[in-house]
């Protein structure tokens, strides 16, 4: 029979209603309306126990509702049904969940004959390892408190480093505040890293965050280098910037950072985190195109060849309080100086309109993203980052909708669409969201993917509304990328 998808939730059509495409289009959504809310059980949509349900107020958006088809079956049907599906589970490490081994059957139970979150083998994903990360910090809990209030900041942060088994090298940072301790992450001017810095804090477990402010960045005045009262080589010869304006949509600087002690391994390191502490995090991404490393003779340490002189006329490097005006001076004359804060700072936007994308995204026009270096390796068919990111057991997933920038009622319904997409994805705790792309008829959403299990069951949850609007779901590993039109059953491998 027919019914109403919204956010997550079905319901039946109101008394005399038996079209939910129709209802949606004539009915008058300004007020609330009182409808029959259908009670899953687990995630057995969409077949669903006759009279089973609980009229509630729902204010609808018809752009963010689809029409569905259900069934409703006896309490006797449902249980032979269920019954008749949990013999695909045999074998499943997944069955009662990892986190409720207590739970008799699976709470993600597909009624139909295959399952696309089985898993037999080990495939834990980055949120393994992240999740497992949370657990060790939680058993040394009590000894990184105790070294915040006695002010022993880098020798917490030196303990925590210890326990990042499997996770990249996201730098972590303590100071104390007024209130809690503060417990900070930077992917130190690396887009993928401060992605994932961002999944950490996001997973992070309440039992931490009663005693912890955890923050994905190091804001200026939150943040220090060193503890209270200690020099090193850094503080008596700090970096300079040498800042060119770059041709970008808002005010940005393509840096060049010159560096005294370059012989360091950790040099460029050093000098990204002495630039962050004056200048604050957000503020120094908002305003950076690119930044390179130099030493002091103005050859690259990465590519070791010189690549500026730093006596040229016009070459004037910049203290990092002097570029700290330098950008105030040049959002003195934006009109929106948002880019500077989180989270827009992170957001970049590229038109590629005179450039040749390839293969699946051959017809995206704009792009916007906080990982670009990636999306150039997707678009272009190119290696290079991506390749990291596999390493680190992360896949790219690819949700693509038939809604364009042709239509502008359409490009209305992608910005909605969008928010929501994005908000599901984060909440539900196995994706990293990162950039949307924009074609004439398509809008192409890229994620990294860290538990493709959890990914999958929300890709399912979601399916009416993508259906709706004809979307595919993908995901781009480092030996293959499979996809599947989006609905409730999955065309995909198993996990493992």
């Amino acid at each position: 029979m027919n019914a109403l998808w919204h956010d997550g939730n079905y319901y039946l059509l109101p008394d005399g209603e038996t079209d939910a495409a129709g209802y949606l289009k004539t009915a008058a959504f300004a007020r609330p309306v009182r409808l029959p809310r259908l009670i899953a059980e687990n995630a057995y949509a969409p077949c669903f126990e006759l009279g089973k349900s609980a009229t509630e107020e729902v204010t609808i958006d018809p752009d963010l509702a689809a029409p569905v088809d259900i069934e409703l079956v006896s309490r006797e049907e449902l249980d032979r049904r269920i019954l008749q599906a949990e013999a695909k589970c045999a074998g499943c490490r997944w069955r009662g969940g990892p986190a409720a081994r207590d739970l008799k059957r699976c709470p993600c139970l597909d009624l139909s004959p295959a399952c696309p979150l089985r898993e037999t083998g080990f495939d834990p994903g980055f949120k393994f390892y992240s999740d497992a990360f949370w657990r060790r910090i939680g058993a040394i809990r009590g000894t990184l408190l105790d070294l915040c209030r006695k002010g022993r900041f880098q020798k917490a942060a030196k303990l925590v480093d210890r326990l990042r088994f499997s996770i990249p090298d996201v730098f972590v940072a303590f100071n104390s505040t007024d209130g809690k301790p503060v417990m900070m992450f930077s992917g130190g001017g690396n887009d993928y890293l401060s992605l994932l810095g961002n999944h950490l804090v996001d997973i992070a477990p309440e039992s931490v965050r009663q005693d912890l402010d955890l923050i994905s960045a190091f804001p200026k005045g939150t943040y220090r280098r060193l503890d209270r009262n200690a020099k090193d080589a850094m503080e008596r010869r700090p970096p300079l910037v040498v800042a060119t304006p770059a041709p970008t949509f808002r005010p940005r600087f393509d840096l060049t950072v010159v560096v005294a002690a370059a012989h360091k391994e950790t040099a460029q390191d050093d000098a990204y985190l002495y630039l962050t502490e004056r200048i604050g995090e957000h503020r120094l991404i908002g305003a950076m195109n690119s930044i390179r490393f130099v030493d002091d003779s103005g050859f690259d340490l990465d590519d070791h060849e010189k690549v500026i002189d730093l006596n040229a006329p016009g070459c004037v490097p910049l203290s990092a309080e002097a570029y700290d005006r330098t950008i105030d001076e040049a959002y003195a004359q934006a009109p929106d100086r948002s880019g500077l804060e989180a989270p827009l700072c992170f957001y970049e936007h590229f038109d590629i309109t005179n450039d040749e994308p390839v293969g699946d995204l051959s017809d995206v026009k704009y792009v916007r993203t906080r990982f670009w270096e990636l999306d150039q390796c997707l678009l272009f068919g190119r290696g290079g980052i991506i390749d990291d990111v596999f390493q680190d057991g992360v896949l790219v997933g690819r949700i693509a909708l038939e809604l364009g920038m042709d239509d502008r009622r359409d490009r209305d319904r992608v910005e909605k669409i969008s928010a929501w997409l994005w908000y599901r994805l984060l909440t539900d705790g196995g994706a990293v969201p990162y950039a949307t792309l924009y074609g004439m008829r398509r809008t192409i959403f890229h994620f990294l993917v860290t538990d493709k299990r959890i990914v999958r069951n929300t890709v399912r949850s979601l399916s009416p509304l993508l259906a709706k609007h004809r979307a595919t779901y993908a995901e781009i590993g480092p030996d293959m990328t499979s996809s599947t039109v989006c609905g409730y059953r999955l065309d995909l491998p198993e996990s493992n």
